[in-house]
């Protein structure tokens, strides 16, 4: 605006010098022509003045708003950077307090180690003056009292994380197996028995001086019995299909009532051909409820004699069967090998009907014969894995082990003697009550749970989980049993008082 004042007035100066030097010079005009020259010529010069003033004016205009524009710019730059300032300076104050916290974490556990060290110190110092032995035993004690928090709480961990993980997924596949392979058991008896009218029959088995019944026996290679049981004769033999044919055998000759020698050693062999026979009728059937319509008749012959076989009261057949069907559900559910999970079921208690005249387990001669019978590397692998004495080369031989354990242990399926039974309740509870620290132990649900009550104040929780984690491995390890042991250990301390 400066600039513009001052342009007008050297305008309006210069004008007015103009005029004056007219108006002193000589008038060669007239007085009007010289005024409406001066006039004339004044305008111009103020029209040009203001032109020139507006052109000023105008780029001034412009220079100003260019420069607003760019004070705008900055003014937008500064206020970023100040933003990006602050954002830094709070992650540089979160970055402090993280690292004010991990000094007072160092802090404290050098403090701890400190304690550590001082505790040593003092320990050490008893132990000099202790035997060797006595300071070697006092540095165990130490070790084990100061891991056994930390191994109980590990312990702890490891058992709820392999739970979390498996627990639901395992019982849904157990259930859905086990609901479409249930089957009822009824009560085998081993031995076998012949129905006979009356007492006169009797007599005629023996025979004059007990040929005839000698004669039986050594064409039959079994036992029999005649008691004093007015109803009944009872055929005794360890082994079930020489055990079948006295029995056909037998109830023919009394059917037939000639009984001597002669016809005793036709019906015999009459008999084994019979036998023989259903022998494969019996192995191809159970051939084919398992899967396997084509197998070779040196094996259907073997399966077939899982008819006249039990254990415990429980049909070889049956359990073999519902095995299979457990297995083979399970194998599916896990999208492993259906058709080998099935055959090793098929065969896993092959040894049991193995030869008489072969010694060993039951597993060692199923495998021999396994291997006579030309069966797979897993087959043979799961009839000695499913008994625990060797580890299972296949997640298919893994699977009998599962099978077996939850037919055998079903409510019904096999029947043991009172003694052995009470054996087997006493040897668990036995496991338990040597640990120090035990107030009561009781087997309950036919041995299905160890229960545990501990003195409280001597137990405390780690040392709890310590102890039911250590009860249940050796039961593992030293005890036989069916399906699982379920280890309970209760810690509970009642206080009572008498208001009066």
């Amino acid at each position: 605006m400066t600039i513009i004042y001052a342009v007008i007035a050297l305008v309006l100066g210069a004008g007015a010098g103009i005029a004056a030097g007219r108006f002193l010079l000589p008038r060669k005009r007239s007085e009007k022509e010289e005024t409406d020259i001066a006039s004339t010529q004044g305008k111009e010069l103020v029209l040009k003045a203001k032109e020139d003033a507006q052109k000023i004016t105008h780029e001034a205009s412009q220079k100003a708003l260019t420069k607003e524009r760019e004070l705008d710019q900055w003014d937008l730059r500064l206020s970023e950077r100040q933003q990006k300032l602050n954002q830094r300076s709070d992650e540089f104050s979160k970055r402090e307090d993280e690292i004010e916290q991990k000094n007072q974490s160092v802090e404290q556990a050098k403090n701890d180690l400190k304690k550590h060290k001082e505790r040593l110190q003092q320990e050490t110092e008893k132990i000099a003056g202790m035997t060797k032995e006595e300071a070697k035993n006092r540095v165990l004690k130490l070790t084990e009292e100061a891991l056994k928090t930390e191994i109980a709480v590990k312990v702890k961990e490891a058992k709820d994380e392999w739970t979390r993980k498996v627990d639901d997924e395992t019982k849904q596949m157990l259930v859905d197996a086990m609901e479409s392979t249930a089957t009822d058991y009824v009560d085998q008896m081993t031995t076998s028995t012949v129905k006979i009218e009356n007492e006169d029959i009797k007599g005629r088995i023996i025979g004059r001086d007990g040929r005839n019944i000698k004669a039986f026996e050594k064409a039959t290679g079994v036992e029999v019995i005649v008691d004093e049981a007015p109803d009944y004769i009872t055929i005794s033999c360890f082994d079930p299909v020489r055990r079948e044919i006295a029995r056909v055998t037998l109830e023919r000759l009394i059917s037939d009532g000639r009984i001597h020698p002669g016809r005793i050693e036709e019906f015999v062999a009459k008999a084994r051909k019979d036998i023989a026979k259903d022998i494969v009728k019996a192995g191809e059937e159970l051939a084919f409820k398992a899967g396997f319509p084509n197998l070779p008749i040196d094996q259907i012959k073997y399966l077939g004699r899982y008819k006249y076989r039990f254990s415990y009261g429980q049909s070889l057949a049956r359990h073999t069967l519902e095995i299979v069907k457990l297995v083979g559900k399970l194998a599916a559910e896990l999208g492993l090998d259906v058709k080998l999970a099935k055959k090793c079921a098929l065969f896993h208690d092959l040894g049991k009907v193995a030869p008489v005249s072969e010694e060993g387990s039951h597993t060692d001669l199923g495998v021999e014969l396994g291997k006579k019978l030309k069966l797979e590397p897993d087959v043979l692998n799961a009839m000695k894995a499913h008994h625990g004495e060797i580890e299972p080369s296949s997640f298919e031989s893994a699977l009998i082990f599962v099978g077996d354990a939850i037919s055998g242990a079903r409510p019904g399926a096999r029947h043991i003697s009172a003694e052995a039974y009470y054996k087997r309740i006493t040897d668990l509870e036995d496991v338990a009550k040597k640990y120090e620290g035990i107030k009561e132990v009781y087997a309950i649900y036919a041995g299905r749970e160890l229960r545990i009550l501990v003195d409280p104040d001597k137990i405390d929780d780690a040392s709890a989980q310590k102890m039911v984690h250590d009860i249940a491995q050796e039961i593992q390890k030293t005890q036989t049993y069916p399906g699982t042991v379920q280890v309970v250990l209760i810690r509970e301390k009642r206080l009572t008082d008498v208001a009066k």
